[in-house]
């Protein structure tokens, strides 16, 4: 046996195939020497893959800076459109500002927030909801525009974007198994799939629902647009810059579904001058539009003074996020981040959560979300859920903190024994249970903004004020137990909402984006190609399907194995931040015999990269593609990092499990290193390139 061994992946007509790994467990071994190479006897580095998204080191995604921000517009001038989207839990909203040569645009004439919806719609918002059932009667399906009468309507989706524990994965694919039985059945029965619903919702992942509502939404502006200013929109007339808004404490991989859903909507063959994307927490949008708010209406800010900390409270429909500033001058206005964003969830869904909880335990046959189909992890709505919902809705936003109500029930939901208070199709609502679906909500939320006030104070100032926005703070029960504990904390604390609080987080966007009032709007990148490591698989009949794969059996373990498969650990187009870098891991496996050891023996670790927009499941050639080798001794490898196994057939081998880290920089460049026991054992691009390709 020659004393170097390369994996068999470095042969160019093996240097043919990539896919997505599975997560089967295949271990590569080594070449028995370079004639070898040609049997195809053994099987090279092989990743076990983890989840293949960026580490979270806890800190927050963007680090603000807490330098004084002057409010005032830039000095450079140019004609542009910024659009701001704001894709909330329970609704979306789009606003948008010109800027011209001629003048610098001003607060607030020059802000606008679309309300030309479908459907007739003039709100300021739209429903964040979609459906994929037939309609009776040629509604668009989405937004307003929803035939609730006889579909299943998908809302709340933005939480689903936030990566769920094994427990909630685990009932998700669960509900996901139930619809595909019923997919399975009607393609055995094709007139039962003409007659059907068919549940296409199972099929989707939540970031491809948000990508088709946002597309819709992008079209509705698009088509305005062509209406209201033509010269806006088309090839080469004005720039689109955009700015999308997200949660105080989101992890990057939501932040990242967001991003990707928001480029695909709004693409480039619909806008073709769509330049820049930046990325704002939305608390710190809603300051900006707060504090904006004030200047443009003198009577709002006469209890302001210099060195007073106020603490701005967005109570949306899924999370509740807050910032505090101080003002360091009134005029000209000037402030200063104080502290850390912050947030939880405890939104206005969780009250209808609540609600839901409530009614099922008092009804018989009430079926608010869908069952029956399976929901593939989604919040679905039946049509009777989506009633019920838009009634108890009105209720929601008129309580005030006493007001009984009663909920007419629809024909064939009955009473449960337990309820005695009520008639046949009539449940009533006291005040005490009106509050009790509102409790854990308010309860969160003060709680969030006690910390505020303790971390505040740990710096040496005070909050005087407290700025509420947001959907749950147009509630003036919300609201006013907001006051009454801010009176008991400290009389001199003034709680107040914008003229517009329900907007304000997407028109702050906008002032965000503008550099009016801030300049904490981030730019945001996308990574410029796919990155992968490529390695061997263990045979999967539910996987490997395609006849052509090539079957080897292991040299070392005996197993089964296809050659030359990826992982795809970073994607293109995923999002980069300035200050922070995409990071993904991928574990490996490499087995090998003791002799391997003394000759001196050397194995690869195959890193692939290409900027294809759809990278092939196999057959990657080298052409305007990067392949390298990454270079490992054998006999460098930590013999911590080494179990020995028994086949059953009683020969013994070792197997070194490595992990390989991949970072993507903010501007486009990238690493590659291979740790085992917290050693560098090779990295890229200072590693060998494959001298093969």
């Amino acid at each position: 046996m020659a004393s170097r061994r390369v994996p068999r992946a470095r042969r160019q007509q093996d240097i043919d195939s990539v896919s997505n790994m599975s997560g089967e467990t295949a271990r590569p071994g080594l070449s028995q020497d370079e004639s070898a190479f040609e049997s195809l006897s053994e099987q090279p580095w092989r990743p076990v893959p983890e989840i293949p998204l960026p580490t979270n080191d806890g800190t927050s995604y963007a680090d603000f800076s807490d330098a004084n921000i002057e409010l005032t517009v830039p000095g450079s001038q140019e004609v542009r459109v910024m659009l701001a989207i704001d894709y909330g839990t329970t609704h979306t909203g789009l606003a948008f500002m010109h800027q011209t040569t001629e003048r610098q645009p001003l607060f607030p004439n020059d802000l606008h927030v679309h309300q030309d919806w479908e459907g007739g719609n003039t709100g300021r918002k739209i429903p964040s909801a979609i459906s994929y059932s037939k309609t009776l009667h040629g509604c668009k399906q989405w937004g307003n525009d929803i035939d609730e009468q006889h579909s299943r309507v998908l809302q709340w989706t933005k939480l689903e974007l936030h990566p769920r524990k094994p427990l909630e994965e685990l009932r998700a694919l669960k509900d996901s198994l139930s619809g595909l039985r019923l997919l399975e059945a009607l393609q055995q029965n094709e007139q039962a799939g003409i007659d059907n619903d068919i549940p296409l919702h199972i099929t989707r992942s939540p970031a491809r629902i948000v990508e088709e509502f946002l597309s819709r939404v992008a079209r509705e502006y698009y088509l305005h647009m062509r209406r209201e200013s033509p010269n806006a929109i088309g090839e080469g007339i004005v720039p689109l810059d955009m700015v999308v808004t997200h949660p105080a404490e989101w992890p990057y991989e939501a932040i990242n579904k967001t991003y990707r859903a928001v480029t695909a909507a709004f693409d480039k063959l619909m806008f073709p001058t769509r330049r820049n994307i930046y990325l704002v927490p939305e608390p710190e949008a809603c300051a900006v539009f707060t504090v904006q708010d004030m200047i443009a209406f003198p009577a709002g800010n006469q209890t302001l003074v210099p060195g007073d900390c106020f603490v701005v409270c967005d109570a949306g429909g899924g999370t509740v996020d807050l910032v505090t500033y101080r003002f360091n001058k009134l005029e000209p206005l000037e402030m200063e981040k104080i502290g850390t964003i912050s947030g939880g969830y405890c939104g206005a869904t969780f009250i209808d959560q609540a609600f839901i909880k409530w009614i099922e335990s008092r009804t018989n046959g009430i079926g608010i979300t869908s069952k029956d189909v399976g929901t593939g992890g989604h919040f679905v709505l039946e049509p009777k859920g989506t009633t019920i919902l838009k009634k108890f809705e009105v209720m929601k936003r008129k309580f005030s903190g006493t007001e009984a109500n009663t909920l007419t029930l629809p024909s064939n939901v009955q009473l449960d024994a337990s309820v005695t208070n009520g008639v046949p199709g009539l449940l009533p609502i006291s005040a005490e249970d009106m509050r009790s679906f509102f409790e854990f909500s308010i309860t969160e939320t003060i709680d969030l903004l006690s910390r505020h006030f303790i971390e505040t104070d740990v710096t040496g100032g005070r909050i005087l004020h407290i700025f509420m926005s947001g959907g749950m703070s147009q509630n003036d029960y919300v609201f006013n137990r907001v006051k009454k504990w801010a009176k008991t904390h400290n009389g001199e604390i003034s709680v107040q909402r914008p003229t517009d609080g329900w907007t304000a987080v997407v028109q702050g966007a906008v002032l965000s984006g503008m550099g009016i009032g801030a300049n904490n709007a981030v730019l945001a990148q996308p990574c410029p190609r796919h990155f992968g490591i490529m390695g061997a698989e263990v045979i999967n009949p539910r996987k490997h399907r395609d006849p052509s794969i090539k079957i080897i059996q292991d040299v070392v373990h005996g197993g089964n194995v296809t050659l030359n498969q990826i992982t795809w650990l970073i994607h293109k187009n995923d999002l980069v931040l300035p200050d922070q870098p995409i990071i993904a891991t991928c574990q490996m496996a490499c087995t090998y015999y003791q002799d391997h050891i003394a000759n001196g023996s050397i194995t690869h670790v195959i890193f692939c990269a290409t900027d294809t927009d759809n990278p092939p499941s196999h057959s990657l050639s080298k052409d305007n593609n990067e392949i390298a080798a990454l270079e490992i001794r054998i006999d460098k490898i930590p013999r911590s990092a080494c179990v020995t196994i028994t086949t059953p057939g009683g020969t013994a081998y070792i197997e070194a499990k490595m992990t390989v880290k991949m970072t993507v920089h903010y501007s486009g460049k990238f690493d590659v290193n291979v740790m085992c026991d917290e050693q560098t054992m090779a990295s890229y691009p200072e590693g060998k390139h494959n001298p093969f390709c």
